[in-house]
């Protein structure tokens, strides 16, 4: 089987990095774009891409994200609204053993060039 979420972003909240051992999807739904972090695990690389409704601007109305990729999001700057409706779909369905949340620290150590975005999605 498999699960789907809806959740809120708001300035004050945001998804921290964490990475699972399924890939996932992620939706955009409504509200201001955001700004979704990636950081690949093979070539230690940060990329960031812009999920929102503007899609002639270049941003993306979903993603897909490989398994034990480490994954964060926050609103992206130049909004209006101060929130984003996401979802996220897995499939086999989401299992809390499967879900791995990040440690700054040792992000901070396999990532340096990526130490601000590191900074901004942990807690």
């Amino acid at each position: 089987m498999g699960s789907a979420i809806q959740y809120l972003i708001t300035p004050e909240g945001f998804s921290a990095l964490h990475r699972l051992r399924t890939a996932e999807i992620w939706h955009f739904h409504a509200g201001d774009p955001v700004a979704h972090v990636q950081l690949d695990p093979l070539n230690a690389t940060a990329r960031t891409t812009r999920l929102g409704a503007a899609i002639t601007d270049g941003e993306q109305a979903q993603l897909v994200v490989a398994r034990d990729v480490w994954q964060g999001t926050r609103l992206a700057t130049g909004g209006t609204r101060g929130w984003a409706l996401l979802g996220c779909t897995l499939a086999p369905a989401r299992d809390e053993r499967d879900w791995e949340l990040g440690i700054q620290e040792d992000l901070l150590a396999k990532y340096p060039a990526a130490a601000v975005l590191i900074r901004g999605l942990t807690r």
